[in-house]
């Protein structure tokens, strides 16, 4: 009886150390998790290279192809046409093949990437490739909306003002806002180095992500901003003002030279019918000449 009596009191001791080992192991994990508040991005690298959503893919990898084969047929050709043919290099022709090369950059180099991207849960390219391929991308986007402000600024010029578009919008100054448009470009597209951001991932297994700095979001928030007002705050406000204006001065001219015509109609009407009548001679026959060379300048104003 006396050794039952003990049995049972050592099993009693037994479980109550064991469960105060357990509460003890619980609340050190709990006191890790508390002081290592930081999250961990864990994945399983069999699942990663393994798993494929093909209702996804597909229509993405279409889009992609068709995407890749346009865009280098049509930039090329657009390219080879401006520098093979002489009498094909003007103003609004240099502009263009200066947004072909911007797009012809963002196809060669971002639309591969983006697509290899679809196959994998991580970033397998590197920290220097990470911060390239949107370095370059956002290059390519500034230098084609500058470029569209540019020629809308050109055509500005050359229908409200076109005296002074003839010494100010020539091929060579094209030639130069094009570079200063691309030099402009590639400092405006600095600071996503900063933002763009190569994150470790994985517990059991390390990798990487190329993503924005999650950890900063004043930082990238404010590049949003940033972003916001480069390429559309302020090209929108400058396209629209200038082909405001555009669109109302061909208005005016079209209005002007439906006048003028109207005019001429009758003029030349009520001389037919007094010759008619009462014979002139040739000296006092009247001929609408600053009429004509104004339809005929009117004419040129708004072919440009």
């Amino acid at each position: 009886m006396a050794k039952a009596l003990s049995a049972s009191v050592q099993m009693d001791e037994l479980e109550s150390g064991l469960g105060l080992n357990n509460n003890e192991s619980a609340s050190d994990e709990n006191n890790n998790n508390n002081t290592n508040p930081t999250p961990f991005y864990d994945y399983d690298p069999n699942e990663s290279f393994s798993t494929y959503f093909l209702e996804d893919l597909i229509p993405t990898s279409i889009v992609y192809g068709l995407t890749l084969i346009v865009g280098l047929t049509g930039n090329i050709l657009i390219m080879y046409t401006v520098v093979r043919f002489r009498r094909m290099r003007t103003i609004s022709n240099i502009f263009l093949a200066s947004l072909a090369s911007a797009d012809l950059l963002l196809i060669l180099v971002c639309v591969p990437v983006k697509y290899v991207k679809l196959f994998s849960y991580s970033w397998t390219l590197g920290e220097v490739c990470c911060k390239f391929v949107y370095y370059i991308q956002n290059v390519s986007s500034i230098c084609s909306v500058l470029t569209l402000t540019a020629m809308s600024v050109e055509r500005y010029y050359a229908i409200i003002h076109p005296v002074r578009s003839r010494y100010m919008c020539t091929t060579s100054q094209a030639r130069r806002i094009i570079i200063t448009i691309w030099i402009l470009s590639l400092v405006f597209a600095v600071p996503i180095i900063f933002v763009q951001i190569h994150l470790e991932v994985g517990v059991r297994i390390q990798a990487y992500w190329c993503v924005r700095d999650w950890q900063s979001p004043i930082l990238w928030q404010s590049y949003e901003v940033y972003m916001l007002i480069l390429i559309l705050v302020v090209p929108s406000g400058v396209m629209c003002y200038t082909y405001t204006r555009i669109c109302h001065q061909l208005w005016v001219v079209v209005k002007e030279r439906a006048d003028m015509t109207l005019g001429n109609v009758g003029c030349s009407t009520e001389i037919s019918i007094r010759t008619k009548n009462y014979p002139m001679s040739s000296s006092t026959i009247v001929k609408p000449r600053s009429t004509i060379h104004r339809i005929d300048d009117d004419n040129a104003q708004v072919k440009q």
